[in-house]
């Protein structure tokens, strides 16, 4: 599947990293920073926003709604060639900034060469904000498969009895059966 997205899209990632919730805009900046170099085709206001958000320029805060517009613009643009795939992990621990400018990206490229995939994890603290954008919901994987995937991470003999309470536990999730 990676090479065949690979060659219809120029796959583009960034995971929150929860250490840097509290820096502005430092999650679109990773995302958008191969972007940078077309950002002087922005409009001014635009190419402002993104700027003073990034601290490329000195000027006032950085207006959230142009920042937006600056990240889907860059974009568009990059969409001209091979279509960007942003693929956006741990969209939970991402800044507030940068997650509400991706949703509002997100809301608007159905009229753009753009494709955004956001993972995330429910109930963390509700701050994840992504209304508007179609979801699928993951639940955990189902006994029989749940219980294959923990004898195949464990080294040695696993007692039954242990395996489905480790199973029953994470309720299936993957990341956890195997971190456990």
């Amino acid at each position: 599947l990676r090479r065949r997205l690979g060659e219809r899209f120029r796959v583009v990632r960034v995971a929150g990293v929860e250490s840097e919730q509290e820096f502005g805009y430092a999650g679109l900046h990773r995302l958008l920073v191969s972007f940078l170099p077309a950002m002087g085709g922005l409009p001014l206001r635009q190419r402002n926003a993104l700027g003073c958000a990034f601290g490329l320029i000195d000027g006032r805060p950085a207006d959230r709604f142009g920042v937006g517009l600056a990240a889907l613009s860059l974009l568009a643009e990059a969409g001209a060639g091979s279509p960007p795939l942003c693929v956006v992990d741990d969209a939970q621990w991402l800044d507030q900034e940068s997650l509400e400018v991706l949703a509002m990206v997100g809301r608007r490229v159905h009229a753009e060469r753009i494709a955004l995939l956001f993972g995330t994890r429910d109930g963390v603290d509700g701050r994840v904000r992504l209304e508007g954008i179609p979801d699928i919901r993951v639940s955990g994987l189902p006994e029989h498969d749940a219980l294959e995937l923990l004898g195949s991470s464990v080294d040695g003999p696993l007692d039954p009895q242990l395996a489905r309470r480790i199973v029953t536990e994470t309720q299936g999730s993957p990341m956890a059966i195997i971190e456990l």
